[in-house]
């Protein structure tokens, strides 16, 4: 049987980070609902290219993972099963779309009619990586939660064995009223030997937090909204050459502002011309 030849049209030779999208809210740990301000996102996209940087955002992956507690009723003795939730912040992140330039349309209405596109390779070669996606009550989900859980018990056990050889210590030196001498080590050795212990599994804890930057959790209602961005991330910024840049996308013109031909005739920063600068309505809405 002959293999096809050609990619499916689900994937992209172009990944695409648009400049328009929601910024973060700190105090309520999630992105705001309305996107940037056009001017705000034309600003975005020529410090972008001025810099040839793509810096870490204020963004945090929340993942949520949903599981059921076993619980019993102490007057009825009834058992039942609660419904919780466990919530992890993930790394800062730097994000990509890979969706093909047909798809794009559905991507504005959230994060703009701005957008700069890498080649893929370039991508891969920063070590950008596709994110998993995965429904809040997965299977896989399940298991980092009781991971993140076993680090945690282990850094606040060891903490506390740590912080009561040190008590210890403390409290047999004044009672015999002199400094312990001949067990002295020892007990140096089992504190020193705990916190080594608090510290290890504090560190893999970091290390599972930059993992938790390519997870992203959504439900069952979002599979035509947050799954279908088919993102890539980052938790190292991305300074880029221009010829990593495969094209620049911009409006021609949102209410009275003329986003396409401002930017053509400031020339900010000089461009090479082997990147093409097309107009949205052109490439997406023709």
């Amino acid at each position: 049987m002959k293999q096809p030849t050609g990619a499916p049209g689900t994937v992209s030779k172009i990944l695409w980070h648009f400049t328009g999208g929601p910024r973060w809210n700190d105090k309520k740990q999630r992105q705001q609902v309305n996107p940037k301000k056009p001017g705000d996102a034309y600003a975005a996209l020529v410090s972008i290219l001025q810099t040839r940087t793509l810096r870490l955002g204020q963004y945090h992956e929340l993942v949520k993972a949903q599981y059921l507690v076993r619980s019993v009723d102490l007057k009825t003795k009834a058992k039942r099963l609660e419904s919780r939730e466990a919530l992890f912040k993930s790394a800062p992140v730097c994000c990509l779309a890979d969706i093909p330039i047909a798809h794009l349309a559905y991507h504005s209405h959230r994060y703009g009619k701005f957008a700069i596109g890498f080649h893929r390779r370039a991508i891969v070669k920063h070590k950008f990586s596709p994110v998993f996606y995965s429904l809040h009550d997965s299977a896989p989900l399940q298991a980092i939660r009781r991971s993140i859980s076993a680090v945690e018990s282990i850094n606040d056990d060891a903490d506390h064995k740590a912080w009561d050889v040190s008590s210890f210590e403390r409290q047999a030196a004044c009672i015999e009223g002199h400094p312990i001498d001949d067990n002295a080590g020892d007990l140096s050795d089992f504190e020193s030997a705990f916190r080594s212990i608090a510290e290890s599994a504090e560190n893999a804890r970091n290390h599972v937090s930059q993992s938790l930057a390519f997870v992203k959790t959504f439900n069952q209602t979002e599979f035509s909204t947050v799954y279908c961005e088919r993102e890539w991330r980052s938790t190292q910024e991305f300074v880029f050459d221009f010829s990593d840049v495969a094209m620049i996308v911009l409006p021609r013109q949102i209410a009275d502002q003329t986003f396409y031909e401002d930017f053509l005739r400031q020339r900010r920063p000089r461009l090479p011309r082997s990147i093409p600068i097309v107009p949205w309505e052109d490439l997406v809405e023709h």
